[in-house]
C-alpha cells in the first residue's frame, strides 16, 4: 500500500528532470562561445 507522498514526490520530480534535460541538450561549448577563461591564453584553445 502506497501512503500520501510516496507517488507525488515522483510526479513533482519529473519536471525537474525535464528541464536538467533540456539544459544539458541545449547548452553551447565554453569554446564555441568565445570565452576565455582567466589564466587562458588564445594558444590553449588551438590546441
Amino acid at each position: 500500500e502506497m501512503r500520501l507522498g510516496e507517488g507525488s514526490g515522483a510526479a513533482l520530480a519529473m519536471p525537474i528532470i525535464e528541464a536538467a534535460c533540456a539544459i544539458y541538450n541545449n547548452m553551447g561549448e565554453l569554446a564555441a562561445s568565445n570565452i576565455v577563461l582567466p589564466g587562458n591564453t588564445t594558444s590553449d584553445l588551438n590546441s
